[in-house]
């Protein structure tokens, strides 16, 4: 698990490629107990797999992604950074 942008950050910077994965956004004060059984996967169907999730990135076979949200202003800004 990773608890901060700049650990991600770092962590992502050490791998050439994801061949796939999941990563959540949740805010700080919300507090998660993990069920390890339970973790979201990139072969669920579209759309967040955790109820507190602000944001959902799914990465597949190195190339292709998915992301997903309710929050437009985010969609906005993620747009913006894909033109």
């Amino acid at each position: 698990m990773v608890t901060s942008t700049n650990r991600l950050i770092d962590k992502v910077k050490e791998v050439i490629q994801f061949e796939s994965g999941v990563f959540i956004a949740i805010r700080k004060d919300k507090k998660i107990n993990w069920e390890t059984d339970f973790l979201p996967v990139t072969e669920e169907d579209e759309g967040l797999q955790h109820p507190f999730a602000d944001i959902e990135i799914r990465a597949f076979d190195y190339s292709y992604f998915e992301i997903s949200g309710m929050d437009f202003e985010v969609e906005k800004k993620i747009l913006k950074h894909l033109e």
